[in-house]
Protein backbone atom coordinates (compact mmCIF):
# COMPACT_ATOMS: atom_id res chain seq x y z
CA UNK A 1 0.00 0.00 0.00
CA UNK A 2 3.01 1.94 1.33
CA UNK A 3 4.45 2.20 -2.84
CA UNK A 4 1.09 2.93 -4.27
CA UNK A 5 0.53 5.99 -1.99
CA UNK A 6 3.81 7.11 -3.01
CA UNK A 7 3.15 7.04 -6.53
CA UNK A 8 0.17 8.87 -6.33
CA UNK A 9 1.76 11.60 -4.30
CA UNK A 10 3.84 12.08 -6.98
CA UNK A 11 1.50 12.41 -9.27
CA UNK A 12 -0.75 15.03 -7.06
CA UNK A 13 3.07 17.37 -7.29
CA UNK A 14 3.16 17.00 -11.17
CA UNK A 15 2.53 20.65 -12.25
CA UNK A 16 0.82 19.64 -15.43
CA UNK A 17 -1.08 17.56 -17.57
CA UNK A 18 1.94 16.56 -19.75
CA UNK A 19 4.05 15.47 -17.03
CA UNK A 20 1.13 13.67 -15.78
CA UNK A 21 0.57 11.32 -18.78
CA UNK A 22 4.05 11.12 -19.41
CA UNK A 23 4.45 9.39 -15.59
CA UNK A 24 1.71 7.26 -16.12
CA UNK A 25 2.90 6.16 -19.45
CA UNK A 26 6.83 5.29 -18.07
CA UNK A 27 5.22 3.66 -14.50
CA UNK A 28 3.26 1.79 -16.48
CA UNK A 29 5.98 0.36 -19.23
CA UNK A 30 8.48 0.03 -16.43
CA UNK A 31 6.22 -2.52 -14.32
CA UNK A 32 4.33 -4.34 -17.22
CA UNK A 33 7.00 -4.34 -20.16
CA UNK A 34 5.16 -6.71 -22.69
CA UNK A 35 2.83 -7.84 -20.35
CA UNK A 36 -0.21 -6.57 -21.79
CA UNK A 37 0.24 -8.21 -25.17
CA UNK A 38 -1.47 -6.49 -27.79
CA UNK A 39 -4.12 -7.69 -30.07
CA UNK A 40 -2.33 -6.74 -32.94
CA UNK A 41 0.81 -8.06 -32.13
CA UNK A 42 -0.96 -11.52 -30.96
CA UNK A 43 -2.42 -12.18 -34.18
CA UNK A 44 0.65 -10.99 -36.01
CA UNK A 45 2.72 -14.25 -34.01
CA UNK A 46 -0.50 -16.62 -34.17
CA UNK A 47 -0.48 -15.86 -38.16
CA UNK A 48 2.89 -17.41 -38.16
CA UNK A 49 1.50 -20.60 -37.16
CA UNK A 50 -1.58 -20.95 -39.24
CA UNK A 51 -0.23 -23.39 -41.70
CA UNK A 52 0.57 -25.84 -39.05
CA UNK A 53 -3.33 -25.94 -38.22
CA UNK A 54 -4.30 -26.97 -41.84
CA UNK A 55 -5.45 -30.36 -42.79
CA UNK A 56 -3.26 -33.40 -41.94
CA UNK A 57 -0.52 -31.36 -40.61
CA UNK A 58 2.15 -31.86 -38.24
CA UNK A 59 2.35 -28.63 -36.26
CA UNK A 60 4.35 -27.56 -32.46
CA UNK A 61 3.69 -25.88 -29.53
CA UNK A 62 5.30 -22.25 -28.64
CA UNK A 63 5.55 -20.20 -25.71
CA UNK A 64 6.36 -16.89 -25.03
CA UNK A 65 6.84 -14.99 -21.37
CA UNK A 66 8.68 -12.35 -19.68
CA UNK A 67 9.22 -11.81 -16.29
CA UNK A 68 7.48 -14.89 -14.91
CA UNK A 69 4.22 -14.01 -17.06
CA UNK A 70 2.56 -15.66 -19.63
CA UNK A 71 2.69 -14.01 -22.52
CA UNK A 72 1.92 -16.33 -25.18
CA UNK A 73 1.20 -19.73 -25.02
CA UNK A 74 -0.45 -22.05 -27.83
CA UNK A 75 -0.20 -25.69 -29.72
CA UNK A 76 -0.57 -26.38 -33.27
CA UNK A 77 -1.15 -28.91 -35.87
CA UNK A 78 -1.17 -33.14 -35.30
CA UNK A 79 1.12 -34.75 -32.72
CA UNK A 80 0.42 -38.11 -34.70
CA UNK A 81 -0.88 -38.07 -38.66
CA UNK A 82 -1.91 -41.85 -38.07
CA UNK A 83 -4.12 -41.36 -35.07
CA UNK A 84 -5.43 -37.78 -35.93
CA UNK A 85 -3.84 -36.82 -32.64
CA UNK A 86 -3.39 -32.72 -31.60
CA UNK A 87 -0.70 -30.87 -30.82
CA UNK A 88 -0.99 -29.60 -26.86
CA UNK A 89 0.47 -27.53 -24.58
CA UNK A 90 1.43 -31.08 -22.71
CA UNK A 91 3.09 -32.69 -25.66
CA UNK A 92 6.41 -33.70 -25.23
CA UNK A 93 9.19 -33.65 -28.48
CA UNK A 94 12.89 -34.42 -28.95
CA UNK A 95 14.44 -31.14 -28.26
CA UNK A 96 17.86 -32.58 -30.10
CA UNK A 97 20.66 -30.07 -29.29
CA UNK A 98 18.88 -28.41 -27.13
CA UNK A 99 19.73 -31.28 -24.64
CA UNK A 100 23.54 -30.03 -24.42
CA UNK A 101 22.81 -27.64 -22.09
CA UNK A 102 21.52 -29.31 -19.47
CA UNK A 103 24.44 -32.06 -19.96
CA UNK A 104 26.77 -29.08 -19.63
CA UNK A 105 24.75 -28.42 -16.65
CA UNK A 106 25.54 -31.68 -15.49
CA UNK A 107 29.13 -31.15 -15.78
CA UNK A 108 29.06 -27.89 -13.86
CA UNK A 109 27.02 -29.53 -10.96
CA UNK A 110 29.65 -31.88 -10.52
CA UNK A 111 32.27 -29.05 -10.55
CA UNK A 112 30.88 -27.05 -8.08
CA UNK A 113 30.70 -30.43 -5.41
CA UNK A 114 34.66 -30.10 -6.40
CA UNK A 115 34.32 -33.47 -8.08
CA UNK A 116 35.99 -33.00 -11.29
CA UNK A 117 37.67 -29.79 -12.75
CA UNK A 118 36.63 -28.24 -16.23
CA UNK A 119 40.63 -28.76 -17.44
CA UNK A 120 41.01 -32.11 -15.98
CA UNK A 121 42.05 -34.93 -18.93
CA UNK A 122 39.02 -36.40 -20.25
CA UNK A 123 40.83 -39.85 -19.84
CA UNK A 124 41.02 -39.51 -16.52
CA UNK A 125 37.19 -40.26 -16.73
CA UNK A 126 37.46 -42.59 -19.77
CA UNK A 127 41.08 -44.16 -19.87
CA UNK A 128 39.72 -46.58 -22.09
CA UNK A 129 39.53 -43.65 -24.76
CA UNK A 130 42.83 -44.42 -27.63
CA UNK A 131 45.86 -42.14 -26.47
CA UNK A 132 46.03 -38.69 -28.21
CA UNK A 133 49.41 -36.82 -28.29
CA UNK A 134 48.13 -34.10 -26.72
CA UNK A 135 45.45 -33.18 -23.39
CA UNK A 136 41.59 -33.02 -24.19
CA UNK A 137 39.97 -31.28 -21.47
CA UNK A 138 36.79 -31.17 -20.28
CA UNK A 139 36.61 -27.55 -21.37
CA UNK A 140 37.38 -28.84 -24.64
CA UNK A 141 34.49 -31.19 -24.61
CA UNK A 142 32.16 -27.95 -23.31
CA UNK A 143 33.50 -25.61 -25.91
CA UNK A 144 33.10 -27.83 -28.96
CA UNK A 145 36.72 -27.00 -29.39
CA UNK A 146 38.31 -30.36 -28.85
CA UNK A 147 39.10 -31.79 -31.97
CA UNK A 148 37.65 -34.85 -31.77
CA UNK A 149 35.53 -35.86 -34.55
CA UNK A 150 32.01 -35.50 -34.53
CA UNK A 151 29.83 -39.07 -34.84
CA UNK A 152 28.02 -38.35 -37.76
CA UNK A 153 30.40 -37.74 -40.05
CA UNK A 154 32.51 -40.77 -38.70
CA UNK A 155 30.12 -43.43 -38.79
CA UNK A 156 29.28 -42.72 -42.46
CA UNK A 157 32.55 -43.23 -43.14
CA UNK A 158 32.58 -46.23 -41.03
CA UNK A 159 29.49 -47.61 -43.03
CA UNK A 160 26.42 -46.95 -41.50
CA UNK A 161 23.29 -45.95 -43.29
CA UNK A 162 21.26 -43.14 -42.41
CA UNK A 163 18.50 -45.17 -40.93
CA UNK A 164 21.03 -47.67 -39.14
CA UNK A 165 20.83 -47.64 -35.21
CA UNK A 166 23.18 -45.24 -33.23
CA UNK A 167 24.06 -45.76 -29.66
CA UNK A 168 26.61 -44.19 -26.76
CA UNK A 169 28.08 -47.49 -27.51
CA UNK A 170 28.64 -47.51 -30.81
CA UNK A 171 30.66 -44.20 -29.94
CA UNK A 172 32.62 -45.52 -27.29
CA UNK A 173 33.32 -48.91 -29.28
CA UNK A 174 34.45 -46.54 -32.09
CA UNK A 175 36.86 -44.08 -30.66
CA UNK A 176 38.66 -46.61 -28.73
CA UNK A 177 40.69 -46.53 -32.34
CA UNK A 178 40.30 -43.03 -32.92
CA UNK A 179 44.24 -41.66 -32.49
CA UNK A 180 44.11 -38.97 -34.27
CA UNK A 181 42.12 -35.28 -33.93
CA UNK A 182 41.05 -32.73 -36.61
CA UNK A 183 42.80 -29.97 -35.12
CA UNK A 184 45.17 -29.58 -32.16
CA UNK A 185 42.62 -28.90 -28.85
CA UNK A 186 41.97 -25.28 -28.54
CA UNK A 187 43.04 -24.38 -31.94
CA UNK A 188 39.07 -23.92 -33.69
CA UNK A 189 35.93 -24.71 -33.47
CA UNK A 190 34.06 -27.63 -34.77
CA UNK A 191 30.97 -28.45 -33.13
CA UNK A 192 30.92 -31.86 -32.02
CA UNK A 193 28.23 -34.26 -30.52
CA UNK A 194 30.56 -36.79 -29.69
CA UNK A 195 32.16 -34.27 -26.99
CA UNK A 196 28.87 -34.16 -25.33
CA UNK A 197 28.37 -37.87 -25.49
CA UNK A 198 31.89 -38.35 -23.79
CA UNK A 199 30.54 -35.54 -21.17
CA UNK A 200 27.61 -37.98 -19.92
CA UNK A 201 29.85 -40.75 -20.08
CA UNK A 202 32.22 -38.55 -16.93
CA UNK A 203 28.81 -38.02 -14.85
CA UNK A 204 28.42 -41.39 -15.42
CA UNK A 205 31.55 -42.41 -14.29
CA UNK A 206 31.66 -40.01 -11.29
CA UNK A 207 28.11 -40.64 -10.34
CA UNK A 208 27.91 -44.13 -10.46
CA UNK A 209 24.40 -43.94 -11.44
CA UNK A 210 22.88 -44.01 -15.42
CA UNK A 211 23.10 -40.66 -17.00
CA UNK A 212 19.49 -40.78 -17.11
CA UNK A 213 18.94 -41.27 -13.64
CA UNK A 214 21.39 -38.73 -12.17
CA UNK A 215 19.53 -36.00 -15.31
CA UNK A 216 16.29 -36.82 -13.24
CA UNK A 217 17.25 -37.02 -9.44
CA UNK A 218 19.97 -33.49 -9.77
CA UNK A 219 18.10 -31.24 -12.57
CA UNK A 220 15.11 -31.68 -13.68
CA UNK A 221 12.82 -32.92 -10.36
CA UNK A 222 14.95 -30.17 -8.01
CA UNK A 223 13.62 -27.40 -10.48
CA UNK A 224 10.28 -28.71 -11.36
CA UNK A 225 10.58 -30.26 -14.78
CA UNK A 226 8.09 -32.98 -14.37
CA UNK A 227 7.56 -33.35 -17.90
CA UNK A 228 11.67 -33.82 -19.09
CA UNK A 229 13.39 -37.04 -19.42
CA UNK A 230 16.32 -38.32 -21.27
CA UNK A 231 15.43 -41.41 -23.84
CA UNK A 232 18.25 -43.86 -23.68
CA UNK A 233 15.99 -46.57 -24.92
CA UNK A 234 15.02 -45.95 -29.13
CA UNK A 235 12.43 -47.66 -28.64
CA UNK A 236 10.44 -47.44 -25.36
CA UNK A 237 6.79 -46.18 -25.91
CA UNK A 238 6.03 -42.70 -23.02
CA UNK A 239 2.69 -41.13 -23.29
CA UNK A 240 1.90 -37.51 -24.75
CA UNK A 241 4.97 -38.24 -27.17
CA UNK A 242 4.78 -36.55 -30.63
CA UNK A 243 5.88 -38.54 -33.72
CA UNK A 244 8.78 -36.69 -36.02
CA UNK A 245 7.73 -35.97 -39.80
CA UNK A 246 10.00 -35.62 -42.71
CA UNK A 247 8.35 -33.18 -45.38
CA UNK A 248 9.76 -33.58 -48.77
CA UNK A 249 6.84 -34.41 -51.24
CA UNK A 250 4.77 -35.13 -48.77
CA UNK A 251 5.04 -36.25 -45.19
CA UNK A 252 7.35 -38.99 -43.99
CA UNK A 253 7.49 -40.73 -40.99
CA UNK A 254 11.01 -40.10 -39.47
CA UNK A 255 12.55 -43.80 -38.63
CA UNK A 256 13.78 -43.09 -34.96
CA UNK A 257 17.72 -44.46 -35.05
CA UNK A 258 18.42 -41.70 -33.07
CA UNK A 259 19.87 -43.80 -29.94
CA UNK A 260 22.44 -41.91 -28.13
CA UNK A 261 22.47 -39.42 -25.36
CA UNK A 262 24.29 -36.93 -23.70
CA UNK A 263 24.37 -34.36 -27.34
CA UNK A 264 20.67 -35.11 -27.98
CA UNK A 265 17.86 -36.92 -27.33
CA UNK A 266 16.09 -35.44 -24.15
CA UNK A 267 12.30 -34.87 -24.23
CA UNK A 268 10.34 -32.08 -22.87
CA UNK A 269 7.60 -29.50 -23.22
CA UNK A 270 7.16 -25.78 -23.94
CA UNK A 271 6.34 -25.47 -19.89
CA UNK A 272 9.29 -27.16 -18.75
CA UNK A 273 11.18 -25.41 -20.96
CA UNK A 274 10.25 -22.44 -19.93
CA UNK A 275 11.13 -23.13 -16.53
CA UNK A 276 14.92 -23.82 -17.24
CA UNK A 277 14.82 -20.73 -19.70
CA UNK A 278 13.77 -18.37 -16.34
CA UNK A 279 16.68 -19.12 -14.91
CA UNK A 280 18.92 -17.33 -17.41
CA UNK A 281 17.36 -14.12 -16.63
CA UNK A 282 16.20 -14.05 -12.80
CA UNK A 283 17.75 -17.35 -11.53
CA UNK A 284 16.42 -19.14 -8.64
CA UNK A 285 19.26 -18.27 -5.45
CA UNK A 286 20.58 -21.93 -5.77
CA UNK A 287 20.92 -21.93 -9.09
CA UNK A 288 22.24 -18.87 -9.83
CA UNK A 289 25.57 -19.50 -9.79
CA UNK A 290 25.38 -23.11 -11.83
CA UNK A 291 23.57 -20.95 -14.54
CA UNK A 292 26.02 -18.06 -14.86
CA UNK A 293 28.71 -20.60 -15.04
CA UNK A 294 26.88 -21.95 -18.40
CA UNK A 295 27.56 -18.65 -19.95
CA UNK A 296 31.40 -19.35 -19.74
CA UNK A 297 33.60 -18.16 -22.62
CA UNK A 298 36.79 -19.37 -23.09
CA UNK A 299 39.06 -17.67 -25.89
CA UNK A 300 40.95 -19.97 -28.76
CA UNK A 301 44.35 -20.52 -28.42
CA UNK A 302 44.58 -17.59 -30.66
CA UNK A 303 42.51 -15.07 -28.63
CA UNK A 304 39.39 -15.24 -30.57
CA UNK A 305 36.18 -15.41 -28.65
CA UNK A 306 33.58 -17.66 -30.10
CA UNK A 307 29.97 -17.70 -29.72
CA UNK A 308 29.78 -20.98 -27.64
CA UNK A 309 29.57 -21.25 -23.72
CA UNK A 310 28.52 -24.29 -21.85
CA UNK A 311 26.07 -25.88 -24.03
CA UNK A 312 25.08 -22.48 -25.58
CA UNK A 313 25.55 -19.81 -27.66
CA UNK A 314 25.84 -16.03 -26.50
CA UNK A 315 25.23 -13.38 -29.40
CA UNK A 316 23.50 -10.50 -29.63
CA UNK A 317 20.48 -9.51 -31.90
CA UNK A 318 19.65 -6.42 -32.97
CA UNK A 319 21.74 -5.44 -30.70
CA UNK A 320 20.52 -7.49 -27.52
CA UNK A 321 21.92 -9.81 -25.81
CA UNK A 322 20.84 -12.96 -26.63
CA UNK A 323 20.90 -16.74 -25.08
CA UNK A 324 20.11 -19.60 -27.40
CA UNK A 325 20.26 -22.94 -29.01
CA UNK A 326 18.50 -25.14 -31.91
CA UNK A 327 17.73 -28.73 -31.98
CA UNK A 328 17.37 -31.29 -34.72
CA UNK A 329 17.44 -34.58 -35.10
CA UNK A 330 14.82 -36.77 -36.95
CA UNK A 331 11.84 -34.50 -38.10
CA UNK A 332 11.83 -32.52 -34.90
CA UNK A 333 13.34 -28.69 -34.82
CA UNK A 334 13.36 -26.72 -31.44
CA UNK A 335 14.70 -23.37 -30.66
CA UNK A 336 15.02 -21.83 -27.08
CA UNK A 337 15.70 -18.21 -26.89
CA UNK A 338 16.13 -15.81 -23.95
CA UNK A 339 16.87 -12.11 -23.81
CA UNK A 340 18.14 -11.80 -20.23
CA UNK A 341 18.13 -7.90 -20.50
CA UNK A 342 14.27 -7.72 -21.32
CA UNK A 343 13.63 -10.91 -19.17
CA UNK A 344 12.46 -12.22 -22.39
CA UNK A 345 11.96 -15.66 -23.12
CA UNK A 346 11.07 -17.98 -26.42
CA UNK A 347 10.55 -21.48 -26.99
CA UNK A 348 9.07 -23.69 -30.42
CA UNK A 349 9.08 -27.08 -30.47
CA UNK A 350 7.97 -28.70 -33.73
CA UNK A 351 7.82 -32.48 -34.98
CA UNK A 352 8.45 -31.86 -39.28
CA UNK A 353 11.46 -30.95 -40.78
CA UNK A 354 10.42 -27.70 -42.27
CA UNK A 355 9.11 -26.05 -39.59
CA UNK A 356 11.23 -22.95 -39.84
CA UNK A 357 11.70 -22.63 -36.01
CA UNK A 358 14.78 -20.54 -36.43
CA UNK A 359 13.46 -18.08 -38.83
CA UNK A 360 9.86 -17.66 -36.88
CA UNK A 361 11.74 -16.65 -34.00
CA UNK A 362 13.35 -14.05 -35.39
CA UNK A 363 10.00 -12.39 -36.69
CA UNK A 364 8.34 -13.09 -33.38
CA UNK A 365 11.74 -11.04 -32.05
CA UNK A 366 11.38 -8.75 -34.54
CA UNK A 367 7.88 -8.11 -33.43
CA UNK A 368 8.02 -8.19 -29.60
CA UNK A 369 11.06 -5.91 -29.45
CA UNK A 370 10.03 -3.28 -32.17
CA UNK A 371 9.56 0.56 -31.00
Amino acid sequence: MSYTLSILYTVIKMKTKIQYITFLAAIFLTLNGFSQLNEEKIEQIDSLFTPWNAANQPGGTVLISQKGEMLFSRAYGLASLEYNVPNTLNTRFNIGSLSKQFTAMGIVLLEEQNKLSFDDDIRKYIPELAPYDTTITIRHLLHHTSGIRDIHGLLGLAGWRPADLETNEDVYRIFKNQKDLNFNPGDELSYSNTGYIFLARIIEKISGLNFDKWMKQNIFNPLGMKNTYVETQHDRIVANNATSYYLRDDFKRAIEYWGYFGSGNMHSTIEDLNIWLQNFSTPQKEWASAFNTLLTRTPLNNGFETPFGFGVRIEEYEGKKVIQHGGSVGGFRAIARVFPGEQLHMVILSNYSKSGVGAKTNIISDILLSK
